[in-house]
């Protein structure tokens, strides 16, 4: 699903479009989606942390799954 992300009053805002396009989204909106939901601040805070320590842990696990296939 594609997406327009832009700075509004308060911080990042997502707005997801209805139309398909192949590809993936660079980044996980989940917490964005979740304050638009009105989940509780607190809750939002320590989900944009899991989020970060996620991206951080993935992004190491694909370098070297990528690695792995260019060394083979």
């Amino acid at each position: 699903m594609a997406c327009e992300v832009g700075v509004g009053e308060e911080g990042i805002e997502v707005t997801f479009l209805y139309r398909l396009t192949p590809g993936a989204c660079p980044k996980s909106y989940v917490v964005n989606v979740a304050r638009l939901a009105g989940i509780p601040a607190s809750v939002l805070q320590r989900a944009n942390e899991k989020s970060s320590d996620f991206e951080t842990s993935y992004g190491k696990r694909n370098l070297i799954t990528k690695d792995k296939h260019v060394s083979a």
